[in-house]
């Protein structure tokens, strides 16, 4: 299986190393961090990376990563430390502002090192903190860069749920993470979303009720806001019995065939 090997250092220069695998047939990275140094095959190398994990999870975990060999299988097993993501320059300007300013997070990671600019947030009941890493576009081997990922689900988002915010068919939204905490702001979150409008969906749920259900951050991540957000603006001005009405409906949104048009096999080619 195909892995990449990384080398790096908290802030107090202690050692620590990343394996990196794809799950196969997936869009999943797995990140595997150990504070050991690794010992590499003739021909393989580690590459020096910048620092993963914010300093104050490697002291809480310190134990559990100190490298010994496992001798419980009942107690030791892998533990989710941070979610990482890519992030374009544009949107890693304006993740303070969302998360921090908007979601009421805590900043706990603002380095550049080694290329890399990395900033770290962890949300109120959370123990697993939300990571982004801006690197130069020259970094990405292809033509197709991360703000053109990131243009690519935002231009989704404005095109489906940009005032239609009862629809349920942005596909973009699969790619997420979810926070159960009851202990976030939500009244600080939705004046945020009724101020400065990001994407969202609002929808009914047994567990949470009506209200704000999802909303994307600037990299166009969605998240899953099981906190028990209440209903901003523009989801209190369309019930959802009546979001599908000719005056707010989206065409994209339907699941209702009939609504799609006739089609003409003759002029299409395959």
């Amino acid at each position: 299986m195909k892995y990449l090997l990384g080398s790096w250092s908290n802030t107090a220069g202690q050692q620590y190393s990343s394996l990196l695998v794809q799950v196969p047939g997936s869009q999943l990275l797995l990140e595997l961090v150990q504070k050991t140094t690794l010992e590499l095959a003739e021909g393989e190398t580690s590459v020096q990376m910048e620092q993963r994990v914010p300093d104050s999870i490697l002291s809480d975990k310190d134990d559990a990563m100190s490298g010994e060999a496992v001798s419980d299988t009942t107690s030791d097993y892998i533990v989710s430390l941070v979610v990482n993501r890519a992030a374009s320059s544009k949107a890693m300007s304006e993740l303070e502002d969302f998360y921090v300013g908007g979601m009421g997070t805590s900043k706990t990671h603002d380095a550049t090192e080694n290329g890399a600019t990395k900033k770290c947030f962890l949300w109120s009941g959370a123990s697993v903190n939300i990571c982004f890493t801006n690197r130069d576009d020259s970094e990405t081997s292809t033509s197709f860069k991360v703000g053109d990922f990131e243009d690519m689900l935002n231009s989704a988002h404005e095109t489906i749920i940009d005032g239609h915010p009862w629809c349920p068919m942005d596909r973009w939204f699969d790619n997420h993470y979810a926070i159960d905490s009851h202990t976030v702001d939500n009244s600080k979150i939705l004046s945020y979303v009724n101020s400065k409008k990001p994407y969202h969906t609002c929808g009914n749920n047994p567990m949470r009720g009506q209200g704000m259900s999802a909303i994307f951050d600037p990299t166009g991540l969605g998240i899953q806001m099981d906190t028990g957000v209440g209903l901003p603006n523009d989801c209190s001005s369309l019930t959802s019995s009546n979001w599908m009405e000719p005056v707010h409906s989206n065409p994209a949104c339907t699941i209702d065939t009939s609504q799609c048009g006739s089609l003409d096999l003759d002029s299409v080619s395959v």
